[in-house]
């Protein structure tokens, strides 16, 4: 017999994000910020989408700030297996991200430029929604405290490495309140 597969959505209010690109020499640190981002998992993480309708960038060495319009990242095979810890979830696996539609500051829109990304990712997501005996197991809003993550990415046909770390502000309250009893 079959197990049921499970399908269910959520979502976040954003994050803000630091990367450091290690082989670029022009722009080493990119700063980001996303907001809105809504998910869809299938069979308890096997597979994850997660979609953002806005991605600001801000390049720090010459200063560029660009939106991008259309952010869809998949994360698939987590190597941590199906595991809640109590009220929080925790993922390792791959993840393979494009941004697009990009709008450089002030009115320079661009179809032509891409961001593709490949890479690991380690992230900590603490849930609210329905609770099945201790474990969550369909949330409606998860806040994600911390992402890790490190890969290999093309912005714009420039190859480079990178390492970012992302947090969700409202993954913090909830991880405090969770600790703390907030």
């Amino acid at each position: 017999m079959e197990e049921d597969r499970e399908y269910f959505f959520y979502w976040n209010i954003g994050f803000v994000n630091n990367e450091l690109h290690l082989s670029q020499d022009d722009n080493p640190y990119i700063f980001s910020a996303q907001l809105l981002n809504y998910y869809a998992e299938y069979d308890n993480n096997l597979i994850t989408f997660e979609i953002s309708p806005f991605k600001y960038w801000f390049f720090g060495e010459n200063k560029v700030q660009k939106i991008t319009f259309l952010n869809f990242s998949m994360m698939f095979l987590n190597l941590l297996g199906d595991r809640y810890f109590g009220p929080d979830y925790r993922f390792f696996g791959s993840i393979v991200s494009i941004n697009w539609l990009e709008n450089e500051f002030p009115t320079n829109f661009n179809i032509e430029n891409y961001t593709l990304s490949f890479g690991l990712r380690f992230s900590m997501k603490i849930f609210s929604g329905y609770q099945e005996g201790g474990t969550f197991k369909r949330p409606d809003y998860m806040g994600f405290v911390y992402d890790l993550e490190i890969g290999y990415r093309i912005i714009n046909g420039r190859h480079s490495f990178y390492i970012g770390a992302r947090i969700d502000p409202s993954g913090i309250y909830s991880f405090l309140a969770v600790v703390g009893g907030v």
